[in-house]
């Protein structure tokens, strides 16, 4: 009985030291739990980050447990816009973050070009043997708006003197921060662009970066303005993200072209030449040149006329082989910007016309003999 108590004593007391030697094995500190740890981002050199420029960041681990923890590896995970500068590790090993305590580390990144303003994730991984956690912080980016001018567009798209034109002006952000606040402003030193009331200016509110919006302007052209193309100034004004004024001056040529405007005045019969003398003259705001006139009647050409050039506000005349019928007056010229163009006009020629004018001349003959002759016999009678 004896002997047995003796050997179930001789167990336990082994099997306690084998527990006690296998639990001083495991060092109390290096177990500990992940949801301990966190992590905060103290310090970010410049705030906000720029694109294109490099950004330190400094972060602190924070152990919120009561055991301290050896051999931390902590590893950076950048990803768009952010990207590791040369020589910089993405792996770090904590020696010791003692029980409620922390350690700082930092880190230096560059800022992608294209990056656009906003807040961006960085992840970090905390790993104790094949185990990690994952914790982030956000990075601060602040873009600069940059503006272009993409397209400018007219109505009429021939401008004249003395018209009200509206100026379509496009405008793209092309920068990567927003353009607040935006306006634009027409102007000109020519004096040729008046704008109308409030239509010199058009407010067209945020453009987001890549976005693009269309401001109207309205202005008139001074009659007296003459053919080409007149300097103008469109003048966009924002804020950037730190609320200061910026402005962008975009210079645009606007043509003022004219146009032609061809009309009959009169035709005329001259027998004693045996012509027909069509009168032209040109209504328009434009020169017309190199003009060719051809005269059709009864559907056969009557003849062909040429003038160099008929100025706006200027007549010229056409001078036809004499004939009669129904027919058109086809008129081919040269605008001032080179392009061929014509017009037609319905005509009639008739001798009756050329026998009315004749005629009228000589019955204004007769009735001037007669007063002569009334006048003559009347002095006879008074003497």
């Amino acid at each position: 009985m004896k002997l047995k108590w003796f050997v179930g004593a001789l167990v336990f007391f082994m099997f306690a030291n084998v527990c006690t030697a296998q639990l001083t094995l495991i060092p109390a500190d290096t177990s500990y739990d992940f949801s301990h740890i966190n992590l905060i981002l103290t310090n970010q050199n410049p705030y906000p980050a720029e694109p294109g420029k490099n950004v330190n960041i400094e972060v602190e681990i924070q152990n919120n447990g009561y055991k301290n923890v050896n051999d931390l590896v902590v590893e950076i995970y950048p990803k768009e816009p952010f990207t590791l500068l040369p020589g910089e590790n993405k792996t770090k090993t904590i020696k010791r973050v003692s029980g409620k305590d922390s350690v700082k580390t930092s880190y230096n990144l560059r800022v992608s070009d294209s990056a656009v303003s906003g807040e961006y994730e960085i992840e970090f991984r905390f790993y104790s043997d094949s185990e990690y956690i994952s914790r982030k912080i956000n990075i601060n980016v602040q873009g600069e708006p940059k503006l272009i001018l993409k397209n400018l567009t007219v109505f009429p798209e021939k401008i004249e003197p003395g018209t009200e034109v509206r100026i379509l002006a496009l405008i793209k952000n092309i920068g990567t921060g927003t353009a607040k606040m935006t306006e634009l402003k027409f102007s000109s030193d020519s004096g040729v662009f008046i704008p109308l009331l409030s239509g010199g200016y058009a407010y067209i509110g945020d453009i987001t970066p890549g976005e693009e919006k269309t401001g109207i302007l309205e202005i008139t052209v001074d009659s007296d303005a003459e053919y080409k193309n007149y300097k103008a100034e469109i003048t966009a004004t924002y804020k950037d993200e730190n609320s200061e004024t910026k402005e962008q001056v975009f210079t645009a040529g606007i043509p003022v072209k004219g146009v032609v405007k061809l009309n009959i005045v009169s035709q005329e019969i001259n027998k004693e030449r045996g012509v027909i003398r069509i009168e032209v003259a040109n209504k328009g705001t434009a020169d017309a040149k190199s003009l060719e006139a051809k005269l059709i009647l009864n559907r056969m050409l009557v003849g062909v006329d040429y003038t160099s050039q008929l100025k706006s506000t200027k007549k010229t005349v056409f001078d036809f082989p004499f004939a009669t019928g129904t027919g058109y007056l086809v008129i081919n010229y040269t605008e001032p910007d080179l392009k061929e163009s014509g017009i037609v006009k319905e005509i009639s020629v008739s001798s009756v016309s050329s026998d009315y004018s004749y005629m009228n001349v000589v019955w204004v003959v007769i009735v001037l003999v007669v007063i002569f002759v009334a006048w003559k016999f009347s002095k006879r009678v008074k003497r």
